[in-house]
């Protein structure tokens, strides 16, 4: 990539409006499907992720909270890995556009430290819990990126994983 190659030509698949959601920090997690290459969602998920969207304001935290759409949407890690792996590439290559060097390193570290984290939740705890804990987490970080502070994909957070996580532990097979 070249620091001047425009962020809609290195990603052709993702629709400029959504580039923009993504470097503004106001990218739904919700809407993670729009990043999958491979568009692994089938039209009717995609309706009833639009219809949950009208239906409700996602930045409120709380909102989604057990919502069968969403966990047909994503059933499972692998379903938001690939997708929030595009994602932090899209802030990275942001961030590498505008020659910020530091700011580049922290969306790369804040990726592997999310994705293990995520990793970790995943096999430990039953998948819907997980993904609704990763939904809240995913609007504080971008609340967060908005005011400028940046790490906060790099810890735990603890209070999300008490109401979202607790009681969950998954069943050993």
């Amino acid at each position: 990539m070249l620091p001047c190659e425009p962020l809609y030509e290195i990603f052709p698949f993702i629709p400029p409006s959504v580039i923009l959601e993504i470097v503004r920090f106001e990218f739904s997690p919700l809407d993670l499907y729009k990043l999958d290459a491979t568009a692994w969602l089938k039209s009717d998920q995609v309706s009833q992720i639009r219809h949950i969207r009208k239906a409700q304001d996602f930045r409120v935290y709380g909102a989604a909270r057990n919502s069968k759409a969403t966990k047909d949407c994503y059933p499972d890690f692998l379903s938001v890995l690939g997708p929030l792996l595009v994602y932090f590439d899209v802030l990275a290559s942001f961030a590498a556009s505008a020659g910020k060097v530091a700011g580049t390193y922290t969306v790369v570290r804040c990726c592997s430290e999310y994705c293990n984290s995520l990793a970790f939740l995943s096999g430990k705890y039953d998948w819907p819990p997980v993904l609704q804990y990763h939904i809240q987490f995913f609007l504080k970080r971008s609340t967060d990126m908005a005011g400028g502070m940046y790490t906060g994909w790099n810890f735990e957070d603890r209070l999300l994983i008490d109401e979202y996580l607790a009681g969950h532990l998954r069943m050993p097979i």
